[in-house]
């Protein structure tokens, strides 16, 4: 992997937008085999940027154009994607740890794998059984054996714990 430093990034965001505009001077942004740590890549446009086989460790995505980007077997390590737009992004074989999920408009037509809905059906689940304020009725339906089994397929289940079927518990009169 080949490190690259805000400046050099900076520059690669440059000639991308004026590739998107069919500018002279331009080229579109390519991290393949790249490294970033501690980047900002707030509000930039990369709609159909190659970030192929890179690394990106604490960079803020928030608000960032990623539709239509190229992001298989990247690895995103504790990066803000608030507000990120995730539109037609190829993310199979995506690596996501401690990463926020950008819960808008702009990620829901992000084309994930197993692993990645594996990860997100997990957290949405285990909110579910340990919230009080999610009703019996919403646990009753989300919380079943078969979900439940799917979403302990996480990777990461083992290390913070299985989910449990939801099983209404009846009460005995006083």
């Amino acid at each position: 992997m080949i490190k690259m430093n805000q400046k050099e990034l900076d520059d690669v965001m440059r000639k991308h937008k004026l590739w998107l505009e069919n500018k002279s001077d331009a080229e579109k942004a390519t991290f393949t085999d790249r490294s970033l740590k501690n980047v900002n890549l707030s509000k930039a446009v990369l709609e159909k940027a190659n970030l192929r086989h890179s690394q990106w460790s604490t960079c803020n995505f928030s608000s960032c154009d990623l539709g239509g980007a190229d992001l298989r077997n990247v690895i995103l390590c504790d990066c803000d994607l608030y507000g990120c737009n995730l539109e037609d992004c190829d993310m199979r074989n995506l690596y996501m740890d401690g990463c926020s999920w950008p819960l808008w408009k702009g990620s829901l037509k992000a084309c994930v794998d197993d692993a990645t809905v594996l990860q997100l059906l997990y957290h949405t689940l285990s909110l579910v059984q340990y919230s009080p304020h999610v009703s019996k009725a919403l646990k009753s339906a989300l919380l079943t054996q078969d979900t439940v089994r799917i979403a302990n397929q996480h990777y990461r289940a083992e290390d913070y714990g299985y989910i449990e079927p939801f099983q209404l518990k009846k009460e005995t009169e006083a």
